[in-house]
């Protein structure tokens, strides 16, 4: 900005190729939906990392059929249904919980998100190596998983009654009655981790955070919307996060509940923020919730 001012627009070199930034909402949102002149353009150690199924990096074509045949077992009316009881036992376990332990998974998740903006250098020490090894630990589960559940279906067994998403996606086929395959399934649900993690987890972090901080922001929320058609946090056109309904269920279920019964005390209010991979507290908000005398209805 302080070489060209504050145009919207600006020149860069990232991930080892020359590159144009575009700031203004107007610019965004001509890249986003203009698929003729503008394609993916993410690095091949992006690729390695989030898979070559994932929606960011393949053609056009196979963009098209795997957003149409996961529709509606990611972001339909029935599943996104199914999904509302996961998410508020997840949010109210939270909670009401010091601290939370996923194990193993949630690491790698973690582990495999600071590998996408580092450097590709593929030696031990480097976040760039210990993301591929995430992967391949987070693959493992996964087809471990897609075993089990195909040996259900196999051998008759009753399927559970309660589903997710990973059995939506083993049973969807496309027109053809092609179902996806293994490689695909795997593909599609580290990038749903990567990206729910990315996107709900700070998003919700942050409207605590902030929240908690400028209490009479909350009071006026609808004076601070923003313009129509500036804020573009999924993106826009063909390329639209295929998620975002998801993601929106997600945010409202957990603010319902975090903002009708509990307070947030963060332990370190003054931790320095970092912005790489992604803008957050050093100490990933370390913070004890804890409950006040409200009353609430569920809706």
């Amino acid at each position: 900005m302080c070489r060209f001012g504050k145009t919207g627009i600006y020149k860069a070199f990232m991930f080892g190729s020359p590159s144009i930034i575009v700031t203004t909402p107007d610019i965004c949102r001509k890249v986003l939906i203009d698929d003729e002149h503008f394609k993916p353009g993410w690095p091949m150690s992006t690729e390695e990392l989030i898979g070559r199924n994932s929606f960011i990096v393949i053609p056009s074509e196979d963009h098209k059929r795997l957003r149409k045949l996961t529709a509606a077992p990611i972001n339909g009316h029935a599943a996104l249904s199914n999904y509302i009881e996961y998410i508020e036992d997840i949010s109210k376990t939270t909670l009401d919980k010091e601290r939370v332990y996923l194990g193993g998974f949630r690491k790698g998740v973690h582990t495999l998100n600071h590998g996408l903006r580092a450097m590709a250098i593929n030696i031990p020490g480097f976040a760039y190596h210990s993301a591929l090894k995430a992967r391949k630990n987070l693959m493992a589960v996964l087809q471990a998983i897609i075993d089990e559940r195909r040996a259900v279906r196999r051998d008759g067994v009753a399927i559970k009654a309660k589903r997710d998403m990973m059995d939506e996606l083993l049973e969807v086929r496309d027109e053809n009655g092609r179902k996806l395959s293994d490689e695909e399934i795997i593909d599609l649900l580290i990038m749903y981790l990567n990206a729910g993690h990315e996107s709900s987890a700070h998003t919700i972090m942050w409207a605590t955070v902030l929240v908690q901080q400028n209490p009479e922001i909350f009071q006026k929320a609808k004076d601070v919307v923003p313009k129509l058609g500036t804020f573009l946090p999924f993106g826009a056109g063909s390329r639209l996060c295929p998620g975002n309904d998801l993601a929106k269920l997600e945010f409202s279920i957990f603010l319902h509940y975090f903002l009708l019964g509990y307070r947030l005390e963060r332990s370190n209010p003054e931790c320095p923020v970092q912005f790489l991979p992604h803008r957050r507290p050093k100490d990933a908000c370390l913070a004890r919730a804890s409950t006040c005398l409200l009353f609430y209805f569920r809706i």
